[in-house]
């Protein structure tokens, strides 16, 4: 969780205007220079007021148009002008209208230890006052500048004559100044600083010759007020832990005990305060900081397991990305985040820099939450979004507040992992008593498609929780457990890489690739970028895809469309596609679409293109196409009503072989049909007068497993079904089409049979393809006319049935869009090809399905 408040603080004026000081108040600049001269060469600090520099600046006007550091600069230089001054700070003082300007005296392009001022430069250019020391240059005239020694060479010296060991040699701090030693003599000195905690606070400081190396001066700052120490104390579930503190004894006018300041972590301390039980915003973050850190006598109580998870599960998400990721604290130089415990805000959490101060606040248990301090998932939560402030500062809205939600949520969980034996993939599990927030391996929202949008003319958290932030952030969360755990998810295999690869990989995306408007598809990309490995980028690939963030693209070249000027060219087509030759064809009366129903396994059992004709004369494009595939046997579908005498004449004057399968109505000609078909265990079943589309979803799946479809009559008697299956020893039969169709009465007659059917002939399609086409990769899609406008409709997708068959590929029947049942199937497929069947209604659903795999 993540809000923005902020407390009110209160400014303090550095700077005083100093009217009481008569003894400076001079009437012209010459005056005013010497008494200033006098101080420098004096060697002594100085105090200016304001009302000495107002009556000498007499040309203030030429001040005003460069900035308040430069007046300050170009009014001491005047001074002394074989030096410069250079900025130190910058400060405006909004409260009294002024900056204030920290200015470091420097000569021949070297600080002069101890040599720096003050100066307070109203906003309208005046100098109001000016404090400090500065060195007289005629005693620096004489001085070798000469420096011999390097950074490196000094740190080493430094660390032989130091409280520390080799391995702090990165932490010392060093900077050459021109200083004075013991008998007042200049020169070039590096000035050595080192924090450290051994048995004791050191802070040790020491000056070494920048020409030979010698110590000229050494001291130590700390007077070993406090002394880090472990204590084994219970956290709020009442789990022992032991946690870094300090201890103070004898110190005058710092209370005995133990103080919630964990020193064990680099150079700046992790601070654990108490909020009294009282909501965040009543407390100055001074106030806070100062006043309040967590401290105890003797011994803790019960109700203190809340600042010891607090300050202990902080402790350890700065280790975990101190080791994980080589990142010291929040900035990557050492800072920490304050942790106020004991909040009067029930059910929350939250980071915030108030101020410049880094806060991670933990509310209170009550009826329905237990103390946030107790959940390490939690706190890692809220910890990375001080990460994520520090480095891409994604701002907290729409899908960049959705990564950073999901950001929390990721390596608070892997947090979780490192330091808990029982650890799991969800959130917020020991704060909620009613259950964790977010489940990272199977979230409610999992795929953008499900993306929430606020409508609310603002996003603001009273409306959408910033559009909705922490609901959208689980496609991330998902994503994330994907490419760590892999898995199958909307049909897309995903092989997982691990948590720690997948950690380094969000981790660098965070610190190199995001920025502050990042969406979920820059997310993708900076992801897929980092990936360093082929098998790594496959797997991000793939679960970018699963998620919907990455859509299956499909080359242009595979979209197609086989289409006529007609159903006859369009049969020729699809056969031409299918077939450079063939010794067998089906031949089928283009209008007579019931007796055709059954034909598609015996094509497919021929390896047969199906093509059609009118009734009375031989179609003259599907003449020329026998001819093209030196066709020797053709079989024809239906009686003399169907296909003429005439027509099976002119194929036999071609040298074609006629032969003619029929029945006296369409129930028999399909079990006419069924009988050519050898070693039958299966069947499919189809009402006869209201199933034609269930035929033809069926068609392609029955020619490949070689099962007749049957036609089921109006009165449901099946007795010549039931014949041809005790004779055929049929062990399985399939119902295509809901119980208005075919009754549960058939049903039961039927041998071990399966029934697929939706609320129309759109959604049993779809569902014959979810049940028969179970992988994910499909080598094409065959797209046609689902024949709800017009029956006769229905004839492409029966041309094109045995063509599926031979690519193993599905027919998908539509109408002018594509029914929600086929969305959703289809999304969890990845075909290689996509083939629109005739042209005209099937127009505007084949573009639907081709977005689906077109990003």
């Amino acid at each position: 969780m993540k809000i923005n408040k902020r407390s009110i603080s209160v400014a303090i004026a550095l700077c005083l205007s100093l009217t009481n000081i008569s003894s400076l108040s001079y009437a012209n600049n010459d005056t005013y220079n010497s008494v200033l001269k006098d101080y420098i060469n004096n060697q002594e600090p100085f105090v200016v007021s304001s009302d000495v520099l107002n009556q000498t600046s007499s040309n203030k006007k030429s001040f005003t148009k460069v900035s308040p550091e430069q007046i300050v600069i170009q009014y001491l230089t005047q001074l002394q002008n074989l030096s410069t001054f250079k900025l130190i700070t910058k400060e405006d003082d909004t409260l009294d209208s002024q900056y204030i300007i920290r200015l470091q005296q420097h000569i021949n392009d070297m600080p002069i230890y101890g040599s720096d001022v003050v100066a307070c430069v109203t906003y309208d250019g005046i100098i109001k006052s000016i404090s400090g020391y500065i060195e007289n240059q005629d005693n620096l005239k004489t001085i070798d500048y000469k420096v011999n020694l390097n950074e490196d060479k000094v740190k080493d010296i430094a660390i032989s004559k130091l409280k520390t060991k080799d391995d702090r040699k990165e932490d010392l701090k060093v900077k050459l100044y021109l200083y004075k030693d013991k008998e007042d003599q200049y020169i070039p000195t590096y000035k050595v600083e080192l924090s450290s905690v051994t048995n004791d606070v050191h802070n040790q400081i020491i000056f070494i010759d920048a020409q030979n190396g010698n110590v000229i001066d050494k001291y130590e700052k700390t007077k070993n007020v406090i002394r880090p120490t472990q204590v084994k104390a219970k956290g709020v579930f009442g789990d022992e832990k032991e946690i870094s503190l300090v201890e103070a004894k004898g110190e005058s006018g710092v209370n005995d005990g133990y103080y919630f300041l964990d020193l064990s972590r680099g150079n700046y301390p992790i601070q654990t305060v108490d909020a009294r039980n009282e909501y965040y915003f009543q407390w100055s973050v001074v106030d806070l900081i100062q006043n309040n850190t967590k401290y105890f006598k003797t011994s803790l109580t019960q109700p203190d397991g809340k600042f010891v998870d607090g300050h202990y599960y902080v402790g350890k998400a700065y280790d975990f990305y101190k080791s994980q990721f080589n990142r010291d604290g929040l900035d990557s130089k050492g800072i920490k985040p304050s942790v106020v415990v004991n909040v009067y805000e029930p059910g929350n959490a939250f980071y915030l820099n108030d101020n410049g101060v880094d806060l991670l606040a933990l509310g209170n248990g009550d009826e329905e939450y237990y103390d946030a301090a107790g959940s390490i998932d939690i706190i890692g939560h809220e910890y990375t979004h001080a990460i994520v402030a520090y480095t891409a500062g994604l701002e907290y809205l729409s899908q960049a507040g959705a990564i950073d939600e999901a950001y929390g949520d990721i390596f608070g969980t892997l947090l979780e992992f490192k330091n808990k034996s029982n650890a799991n993939w969800t959130i917020g599990e020991n704060f909620s008593k009613n259950g964790a927030f977010r489940d990272l391996s199977n979230p409610d929202t999992d795929n953008i498609e499900k993306i929430n949008v606020c409508t609310k003319a603002h996003t603001h958290s009273q409306y959408c929780d910033y559009d909705y932030v922490h609901e959208n952030s689980s496609i991330i969360n998902k994503l994330a457990y994907l490419i760590s755990e892999g898995g199958t998810h909307y049909g897309v295999k995903v092989t997982g890489m691990g948590k720690d690869k997948m950690g380094q990989l969000f981790y660098n995306a965070l610190t190199e690739g995001l920025y502050s408007h990042s969406n979920f598809k820059h997310l993708g990309e900076v992801l897929l970028s980092k990936a360093k490995t082929e098998q790594d980028k496959q797997t991000v690939l793939n679960a970018l895809t699963a998620v919907g963030i990455k859509k299956q693209t499909l080359p242009t070249e595979n979209i197609s469309k086989v289409a006529g000027q007609n159903r006859y060219e369009t049969a020729v087509k699809i056969s031409q596609k299918g077939w450079s030759q063939s010794d067998n064809v089906v031949l089928i009366n283009s209008s007579a679409i019931p007796d055709a129903l059954s034909a598609t396994p015996f094509a497919a059992a021929k390896d047969a293109p199906i093509l059609l004709t009118g009734s009375k004369e031989l179609n003259q494009d599907t003449e020329k196409e026998l001819i093209r595939l030196k066709a020797k046997n053709i079989y024809v579908i239906g009686g003399l009503n169907s296909i003429s005498t005439n027509i099976m004449s002119r194929l036999n004057q071609l040298g074609m072989n006629a032969q003619r399968i029929s029945g006296d109505n369409r129930y028999i000609t399909s079990l006419e049909i069924a009988k050519k078909l050898e070693n039958v265990s299966e069947i499919s079943v189809v009402n006869g007068e209201t199933g034609l589309a269930d035929a033809v979803s069926i068609a392609a799946i029955a020619g490949d497993k070689n099962m007749p479809v049957l036609l089921v009559p109006p009165s449901q008697d099946i007795n010549v079904i039931n014949i041809y299956t005790k004779l055929n020893s049929i062990k399985k039969a399939y119902i295509i089409g809901g119980t208005g169709s075919v009754s549960n009465t058939v049903e039961s007659k039927l041998p071990n049979a399966t029934r697929i059917g939706g609320d129309n002939r759109n959604q049993t399609n779809a569902k014959v393809v979810e049940y028969f086409y179970t992988g994910t990769n499909l080598n094409n899609v065959f797209v046609a006319k689902d024949g709800m406008s017009q029956k006769d409709q229905l004839i492409d997708a029966l041309s094109v049935g045995v063509l599926a068959t031979k690519e193993k590929s599905p027919v998908l029947l539509v109408g002018k869009k594509l029914d929600e049942k086929q969305k959703s199937v289809m999304k969890t497929k990845k075909p290689n090809a996509l083939t629109q069947v005739g042209a005209g209604a099937n127009e505007n659903a084949f573009n639907e399905l081709v977005n689906i795999y077109n990003y």
